[in-house]
């Protein structure tokens, strides 16, 4: 039995998810746009190109081998907890050159390792985000799974599939341009209502991190005749690249987020909400990078979330949530942990 595109909150009982892979893996080219996503990873940071030209292709296996093969185990630890809580794991297909060759105006890499900025299910809605990501090298990746979205959209026929425009062409040398730039690392489902678009702003870059400005207002655009609020959070983008490093969900009114991040005090929708301050040595673990596995048969909600944080795991635990650690050190500090390598397909509400 197939199972419809649902995702009614961010915290139903996960049924079905995506993983990536490592295959034919490799970073962004250097170029003035890509070294704002390497200065807000904490193994790469802004000295990551000095020994690249411009324009020359970097393999994961050549320039990280270690990363390779911690993300392959990371992948397998995933497919494993998730299985084990009942959840269906499915997995992307290996790129064709087409694919690999997607963005024809400019020399890209390919990020198949983290998903999560692909898709996002709202409700009963499909925003596709593959062409308004301001990171070239996860479009393509987008091909490689959309096949399972389209076999659950064509058995679905209350599911509705919508995608922002694509993002302008530009010199990548010069600036990542006007976008519009909506990548779904930065959207959070915080209730049936409330969608927030993370807006990150890090000292002396003229150009938000990831998600712009006009990314988030085409996105509240498109939303609002279908009954939701799409909110901007600006938030520091010395914590991270994407907003899901920032607002960590664990279970219906308690998150995990890094003091300090937010620029204009916690948004209105979460005010009320139990939250996790974590340090900038723990959100580089991967502490907000989690995902909400929702009520088990008992009805104790679950979470999957870095070994490496102990203490914040503990607080979850103090709040009746059950976490469920996975070892995430190396994908964590180099592009992505728990929550980036995951898409979701259901939730059951």
């Amino acid at each position: 039995m197939t199972l419809p595109l649902r995702q009614k909150t961010e915290f139903g009982t996960l049924r079905e998810v995506i993983l990536g892979s490592t295959e034919e893996a490799s970073f962004p080219p250097k170029s003035k746009s890509n070294a704002n996503f390497t200065d807000h990873v904490a193994d790469l940071g802004p000295a990551f190109y000095d020994k690249y030209e411009e324009g020359q292709r970097i393999p994961f296996a050549d320039a990280k081998p270690e990363l390779v093969e911690a993300y392959d185990q990371f992948h397998v630890d995933l497919t494993n907890a998730y299985e084990s809580e009942g959840v269906t794991v499915h997995r992307i297909e290996p790129p064709t050159m087409e694919v690999l060759n997607y963005w024809g105006y400019a020399l890209h890499g390919y990020w198949p390792a983290t998903l999560a900025s692909l898709y996002q299910i709202f409700g009963n809605v499909l925003v596709e985000g593959i062409v308004s990501d301001n990171i070239l090298e996860c479009t393509p990746v987008g091909f490689t799974c959309r096949d399972l979205y389209v076999e659950r959209f064509l058995n679905d026929p209350d599911a509705v599939w919508l995608s922002p425009p694509v993002a302008k062409p530009v010199d990548r040398s010069l600036s990542a341009g006007p976008g519009p730039y909506v990548a779904h690392g930065c959207t959070r489902l915080v209730d049936e209502k409330n969608i927030f678009v993370g807006v990150g702003w890090a000292k002396g870059q003229e150009e938000p991190t990831a998600s712009n400005e006009l990314g988030c207002e085409v996105l509240r655009r498109m939303m609002r005749p279908l009954g939701f609020d799409v909110h901007q959070v600006n938030y520091d983008g010395k914590f991270s690249f994407h907003f899901d490093y920032i607002l960590g969900m664990v279970a219906p009114g308690i998150a995990v987020v890094p003091e300090g991040a937010f620029l204009d005090g916690i948004p209105a929708p979460i005010k009320d909400w139990d939250f996790i301050w974590s340090t900038k040595e723990e959100t580089d673990q991967g502490t907000s990078n989690i995902v909400p596995l929702g009520p088990d048969d008992s009805g104790q909600h679950r979470v999957l979330v870095p070994e490496e944080a102990p203490r914040v795991a503990e607080e979850i635990d103090k709040r009746g949530v059950r976490p469920i650690p996975i070892k995430a050190n190396l994908p964590a500090r180099n592009g992505g942990a728990i929550r980036c390598a995951t898409l979701v397909l259901n939730r059951d509400d």
